[in-house]
């Protein structure tokens, strides 16, 4: 499962971006999931409706079920961790998450003046998205070796989501290429089978490794991955040595 952060101020036009992204990926048949954080008290159901009696009157885990959508209400907040986790249950193909400055997952800062810059001191940011040219953000960024992409048009949308693609690509697939590289060069059907498995293994290790020097935690690394926490435990040991 991919996952993209959209980070940014209040109208900054984080929802259009995330719609984008939603509609793109669809496009191209894969799964899609969204988070968003809410900094507000909101209310997810009309006031009167038969699920909404029963919130009132004390039920703290709600589900209405129909043909074609169900929805659940759960009387507390939920940790971005958490939110991951059951996402990962619906085997999507793409998560985007819209807010949860302080995750650790790949982002996209949406600056939307100058004195927004501070975003790029965020963990993982991956790419800056501008609405219009801010000449210091720019330059700022560059320094960083973050790429900058200006999104003053809808026409300006695609050369954002062709990084994403190559990016996140490379990133979540790379063991699986490592894997059939391996087991082509066996010539054989059963070692084209343990070549895929042992790339896997070995390439997981890799992403792992870069996930870590990126600051991601165990619990994430694990659920993306797949590779047990003793496992990312003693990579991140071998790691502190090498340093």
């Amino acid at each position: 499962m991919r996952i993209i952060q959209i980070v940014g101020y209040k109208n900054s036009g984080k929802t259009t971006l995330a719609c984008d992204l939603i509609r793109a990926f669809a496009a191209e048949g894969r799964k899609v999931g969204t988070l968003k954080h809410d900094a507000h008290q909101f209310e997810p159901e009309p006031l009167g409706t038969d699920t909404w009696k029963h919130r009132q009157a004390g039920s703290s885990t709600t589900a209405i079920v129909s043909a074609e959508r169900t929805a659940w209400v759960v009387e507390r907040t939920t940790s971005i961790e958490e939110l991951v986790s059951q996402m990962t249950l619906q085997r999507l193909d793409d998560l985007i998450v819209e807010g949860f400055k302080s995750a650790p997952y790949p982002k996209i800062a949406l600056i939307r003046e100058e004195e927004d810059a501070d975003l790029l001191q965020l963990s993982n940011v991956i790419a800056v998205a501008l609405r219009k040219p801010l000449p210091s953000v720019e330059k700022l960024a560059r320094e960083m070796g973050i790429p900058v992409f200006l999104l003053s048009s809808l026409d300006s949308f695609e050369p954002l989501l062709a990084f994403l693609r190559q990016e996140l690509m490379e990133l979540m697939t790379s063991w699986e290429i490592k894997g059939m590289k391996k087991g082509l060069k066996e010539g054989r059907e059963e070692g084209i089978k343990a070549g895929i498995i042992k790339g896997k293994a070995e390439g997981k290790q890799e992403i792992a490794v870069k996930m870590l020097q990126k600051g991601f935690e165990t619990p994430t690394i694990h659920e993306l991955t797949g590779l047990s926490r003793q496992k990312i435990q003693k990579l991140k040991e071998a790691m502190q040595q090498w340093n």
